[in-house]
């Protein structure tokens, strides 16, 4: 599962989950979920997601920097806060 949701006060950021079970991770499919819903956020106006994180969960922040540099706003030592600006789409080639 992978879906978004606007920040209230800022309709360009949004908070994004991206959800793979147990035994279907490994195989790429958190990587494609989150690929295909940066596209659709950012075709629909959302420029940056946000989150926060556990601090040690160290495939989440792996897999956000397959996207772009996620910045951490703030770290209490247990969890994280990130900021990533979303990619632009890519133009196919003529």
């Amino acid at each position: 599962m992978a879906r978004y949701i606007r920040h209230p006060t800022d309709a360009r950021s949004a908070e994004a989950a991206v959800v793979v079970s147990d035994r279907w991770q490994r195989r790429g499919i958190a990587r494609a979920l989150l690929s295909r819903l940066a596209a659709l956020a950012r075709a629909n106006g959302v420029r940056h997601f946000t989150g926060v994180l556990l601090s040690h969960n160290t495939a989440a922040l792996n897999l956000l920097e397959q996207l772009g540099d996620p910045g951490v706003t703030h770290d209490d030592g247990g969890t994280v806060a990130v900021n990533l600006e979303l990619p632009r789409a890519r133009r196919a080639r003529p």
